[in-house]
């Protein structure tokens, strides 16, 4: 919500920066080497490139957006290099709080920068606030369950199922000692792929002296939903994960957690807390659940018939004109890996809709 990029214009395409031989990358970390190690040891396969289409399961490198050693985010790769054309204006700390409608035509957004509240009037607006925000703004601006919105006195613009879904990545976190040396480096840079499970060992202590290892559900079948607390733009929505919910879900973490036990102990590391035997896991798993931070599918990607579906395949709000959300909001299904890279290509594809 911190920020507006504004077009004035159709933009100019951007030319493709030239291609630059990579460097060599850096070596593992000690706690990422030992992972390693202990995952060949249990007779997992070594995955050269987890990307490669038809990867397979497997310990492998964590693939890194990377130039000449230099972590390349969509700010370095995308909008700085077009800060300087005459049709784009940034405006930093403005909270845009919902978005202006005529009829079922977006004609803008309000937004609050300086302490004063304005509007931006625009020909199409396109949300890339996040999975929980996109959401939100649409819920506040009446686009969602009718019955929820009038329940908050918001006027309903269209009927949608806003928040109805969403998936995320659920996380066993697992802390342990191990005495190796912790250089600088990123905070992950190995995984084991098992079937729908990935397990994390972060090479950054976030406790001094003391590692994680983090057992992930990468395609669960539980679902959250997400829900206006208030018409009020400064309330947090509420965000309900229901994770674990599926019985199936259950089952496949508890036999991941014992995998990432005997791996520990390939490592030679120990567990801060003992980890229960599988039949005792149920409320150790809930006690040590987290989130991966990967929210997707508040408004789902489908067919205009689809009753599920909150936009089109160009990522076209259903039912209103002008609108587009462009972020994972519109993921339909949970995503198999990091979502950074899906994020980025789904922006893309747009963009180029857009502006062709």
């Amino acid at each position: 919500r911190r920020g507006l990029l504004v077009l004035r214009v159709p933009p100019r395409r951007a030319g493709a920066p030239p291609a630059r031989a990579a460097p060599p990358p850096p070596p593992p970390a000690p706690v990422s080497a030992a992972f390693a190690q202990a995952c060949l040891a249990a007779g997992f396969a070594e995955v050269p490139d987890l990307n490669a289409p038809g990867s397979g399961e497997g310990v492998g490198a964590v693939p890194c957006n990377c130039d000449q050693g230099r972590r390349i985010g969509p700010g370095v790769g995308y909008l700085l290099p077009a800060l300087s054309r005459p049709n784009l204006t940034v405006a930093a700390e403005t909270v845009v709080t919902r978005i202006r409608f005529d009829g079922t035509r977006a004609v803008g957004v309000e937004c609050v920068r300086d302490g004063a509240t304005g509007i931006e009037w625009a020909d199409r607006v396109v949300l890339c606030a996040g999975a929980i925000e996109s959401a939100a703004l649409l819920l506040r601006s009446g686009v969602g369950d009718p019955r929820q919105l009038r329940a908050l006195g918001i006027p309903v613009v269209h009927p949608a199922p806003v928040g109805a879904w969403f998936s995320d990545h659920p996380e066993v976190g697992i802390s342990y000692l191990l005495d190796v040396a912790e250089p600088p480096t990123v905070p992950l840079e190995t995984v084991l792929e098992v079937d729908d499970v990935e397990i994390r060992p972060y090479a950054v202590s976030f406790t001094p002296g003391v590692h994680r290892l983090g057992v992930t559900l990468m395609r669960p079948r539980s679902a959250g939903v997400l829900r206006l607390r208030s018409a009020e733009p400064d309330a947090a929505p509420l965000i309900d994960y229901r994770y674990l919910t599926a019985e199936q879900d259950r089952a496949r973490l508890r036999d991941a957690v014992a995998t990432a036990g005997g791996l520990l102990r390939g490592m030679n590391a120990r567990p801060v807390d003992p980890i229960p035997e599988p039949g005792d896991l149920g409320a150790w798993l809930r006690a040590n659940l987290a989130t991966s931070q990967h929210l997707s599918g508040t408004c789902r990607m489908g067919r205009e018939n689809d009753a599920a579906a909150v936009v089109d395949e160009m990522c076209r709000v259903h039912g209103v004109t002008g609108l587009s959300v462009v972020d994972l909001s519109v993921v339909p299904v949970p995503l198999g890996r990091g979502p950074q890279a899906t994020t980025m290509m789904i922006a893309e594809k747009v963009a180029a809709h857009l502006t062709s």
